[in-house]
């Protein structure tokens, strides 16, 4: 799916500033979500919404995760029903990252989308609206192509919006806005895996579920392994009837065959449609890269491991 108002920043001065991949690990974490200290994660989780074309409030609906600078991956079912809506320009996805060490809220824009059917990630390409300080850094997480395993301990972040508003200045008239809310953690470990669907109808994708809850917001965040690594987003939330909170997770799987326009950080990537394989290990740091092959547009094959395994060695 392709944002019908995508530009091109080809004109614009090349942006450069500093990159930083940061593994994140905590321990103490409860399967019930709570509050944690999102300065610690430097902006690599975004708060995900919608705005109208004509402006206004966005609405705030799930949360996203940095991989590369200006990509981040969520989960499809954020936007709901939205999708004509965001494909005739009515509606634009808008992120915000927060407790970044050097600037507070940053506005993102996303020009392009790419996910596929019967699936739960998507690719957005962002690009930042907010003024940067020339000492900026660009955090995200690292991922990998592991393929999940059953009770290996995994924590879940995803940001639990209360509110967002806007207050005019008396003096100036310059409006700012407020967005109330809270990154939430929890931690759980995998008890299902499943390959290469859950369900033909209700998660009809490549999916493992965790014994932890979620809050509502948290959709669409990370899912990150004992090592940091991102290796799956945030699908859906459900209680069993014993009382347990289980959280489903999309793998990360389809998201290695999507190909998606990257105009943005400017002059950063070359010109055309990109794989994630594409990018250099300095833009988008993965761990069993040589586990995938391209094979096509949009196509790729997959050599599965797992936390027992090495990497596969390139072919």
């Amino acid at each position: 799916m392709t944002d019908a108002n995508e530009t091109s920043a080809s004109q614009e001065a090349p942006l450069t500033f500093n990159v930083r991949h940061t593994t994140f690990t905590i321990a103490g974490l409860s399967a019930d979500p709570q509050h944690a200290d999102d300065t610690s994660l430097d902006g690599a989780i975004l708060i995900v919404g919608l705005v109208r074309s004509e402006g206004g409030l966005p609405e705030l609906l799930g949360s996203a995760v940095f991989i590369a600078p200006g990509l981040a991956v969520t989960a499809t079912h954020v936007f709901g029903d939205r999708v004509r809506e965001l494909l005739d320009g009515t509606l634009k996805v808008q992120c915000f990252t927060t407790g970044t060490a050097t600037t507070g809220v940053l506005v993102w824009t996303c020009y392009h989308i790419s996910h596929g059917e019967n699936e739960d990630l998507a690719l957005l390409s962002l690009r930042c609206e907010s003024p940067l300080p020339p000492e900026f850094v660009h955090t995200m997480l690292p991922t990998t192509t592991r393929m999940p395993v059953d009770a290996e301990p995994v924590t879940v972040l995803g940001y639990r919006v209360q509110g967002v508003s806007a207050t005019a200045n008396p003096q100036t008239g310059e409006v700012v806005g407020e967005i109330a809310g809270n990154l939430l953690i929890a931690r759980g470990s995998v008890t299902q895996v499943h390959m290469p669907r859950r369900d033909p109808h209700l998660l009809p994708f490549p999916a493992f579920t965790i014994s932890c809850g979620t809050r509502g917001g948290m959709s669409g965040g990370a899912v990150v392994d004992a090592w940091g690594m991102l290796i799956g987003v945030v699908s859906t939330g459900l209680q069993t009837s014993d009382e347990e909170d289980l959280t489903n997770a999309a793998w990360m799987l389809n998201a290695w065959r999507h190909s998606m326009s990257l105009t943005y950080p400017v002059g950063m990537y070359p010109p055309g449609n990109l794989n994630i394989l594409d990018l250099s290990p300095e833009l988008c740091r993965i761990e069993g890269r040589s586990a995938f092959t391209i094979t096509g547009v949009d196509e790729v094959l997959y050599v599965p491991w797992t936390d027992g395994d090495n990497p596969p060695a390139p072919a």
